[in-house]
């Protein structure tokens, strides 16, 4: 390797980066948290769902138009006129109330006078109450939850993935800086073993096998700090900047967990978990619509009972001809077909969801337990790993050490320091992962028991 390449690699890990700022995991969390671009697509397919529950609420709102109906006969004519206020109830309830006056006309002489009219028209058996005329709003709030819990869950899922890259920065950040301290002490030994070859003291297969040790190092230093680049664009969009942005990481601290015995900690994950949350909420549509498709085998009937002021009919080849008094009148009308095969199956899908959605909250307890317990273990795991590849990173590099010294005054072989060199670069990468994998393993056993990120209560699963 020739010398300008040599002190290019040397200035790898010290060249002074742009302005950059400098941000902790809290920081970084909260910008991904307003302004990454997925999740702020989620926030709006909240806002759609809530625009559609509004929507299922408005057909119970007031509605108020106008009200002009005219009639013509031998030698008179009837214009009535005024607004007309209408509301249908949560029973089903059809209420309608006009008023306002009305002329007539005859030959010569018009006359006018107010008028009111009001009619109610409600719907029994069938149709009757607010299971059926309260599914749509009912529908649409579930449409609403379920989008919140997806925008929380996606939240969460979020959080993990910046703790996740953020700690894979800072590893790659401290592999870039061993990978050239690792470097330098190579090229440093390649140099005392070329000098001790010039005067017989060690051999050119020596010299050969430091210098292979040393291009592998400078390998591994231009690999991470490719890998370094490319998880810096990824972090810069998941916080919602341009990909040319780079921060400075402050280092982080192990979360410091201590993990409930396994029947406690799937308990919690039952009471937080939003997508078990979701899947009762399914069972109880379902059930819910069950309880409506039975309905469909009930007589269809509706009652209808009003006050008219100022009737008309229209039977007459003249036109529509004035009763000359008011009208009361009550009516109970049919729209039953005698045929319900339809209905039965209707009944039967129903029937038939409502057992799968059932079955559907038993999958998955069975999966949050397993999930649960599963990282539980792996965090113990990655806790006890941690300690592990800290003892054996401090054995390393104290044996490097003493290799690299008794080497120098000649009383160690060059295979003692090219081993303990080896050793100490694989050490010092082991060490950075189990550092690494510890500290998302607390995130993600939280993650898994539903409190990585603090979901509002009336979307957790009903105690």
């Amino acid at each position: 390797m020739g010398k300008g390449l040599a002190a290019l690699i040397l200035l790898l890990g010290v060249v002074p980066a742009a302005a950059q700022e400098r941000i902790d995991l809290s920081q970084a969390i909260n910008y991904a948290l307003s302004q990454n671009k997925q999740l702020g697509r989620a926030e709006l397919l909240v806002k759609s769902a809530q625009l559609r529950e509004a929507d299922a609420k408005a057909e119970f709102l007031p509605n108020i138009g106008p009200d002009v109906t005219s009639s013509q006969s031998a030698g008179q004519s009837d214009v009535r006129y005024g607004l007309r206020t209408s509301q249908k109830l949560i029973l089903g309830t059809l209420l309608s109330v006009s008023g306002g006056g009305v002329t007539t006309a005859t030959s010569g002489d018009v006359h006018s006078r107010p008028s009111i009219r009001a009619t109610i028209e409600q719907p029994i058996f069938r149709n009757f109450g607010s299971l059926i005329h309260g599914e749509a709003i009912r529908q649409a709030s579930s449409g609403v939850k379920t989008a919140r819990r997806r925008y929380e869950l996606q939240k969460a899922d979020l959080v993990l993935d910046v703790v996740q890259t953020y700690e894979n920065i800072l590893r790659l950040e401290q592999q870039v800086h061993a990978d050239h301290e690792s470097f330098r002490r190579n090229d440093a030994l390649y140099r005392v073993t070329k000098a001790k070859e010039g005067v017989g003291k060690t051999t050119r297969v020596d010299t050969l096998r430091v210098e292979l040790l040393r291009g592998q190092a400078s390998i591994r230093l231009e690999a991470s700090q490719g890998r370094l680049t490319s998880i810096q664009r990824e972090f810069a969009e998941l916080l919602g900047f341009s990909h040319g942005a780079v921060f400075e990481l402050r280092p982080t601290a192990l979360l410091d967990l201590q993990p409930a015995q396994p029947d406690e900690a799937v308990r919690v994950a039952l009471e937080t978990r939003l997508d078990y949350a979701q899947v009762i909420q399914d069972h109880e549509d379902a059930v819910r619509g069950t309880r409506i498709a039975k309905r469909g085998l009930w007589p269809d009937l509706r009652a209808t009972a009003g006050y008219d002021d100022f009737p008309t009919t229209t039977t007459s080849s003249s036109g529509a001809i004035p009763f000359g008094r008011p009208l009361w009148f009550f009516g109970i009308s049919s729209g039953a077909e005698f045929n319900l095969s339809r209905a039965r199956i209707a009944v039967d899908q129903a029937q038939v969801a409502e057992k799968s959605a059932s079955q559907a909250i038993e999958l998955e307890r069975l999966l949050i337990e397993r999930q649960v317990k599963q990282q539980l273990e792996g965090y113990r795991r990655a806790v006890a790993e941690l300690r592990i590849a800290e003892q054996n990173f401090e054995l390393a590099a104290g044996r490097a050490k003493l290799a690299g010294r008794l080497f120098t005054v000649g009383r160690g072989d060059n295979f003692a320091v090219t081993d303990a060199e080896v050793a100490l670069s694989q050490a010092e990468s082991q060490l950075f992962s189990a550092r690494s994998e510890a500290s998302v393993s607390a995130y993600q056993l939280s993650r898994v028991l539903g409190t990585l990120v603090e979901a509002p209560r009336e979307l957790r699963p009903k105690p």
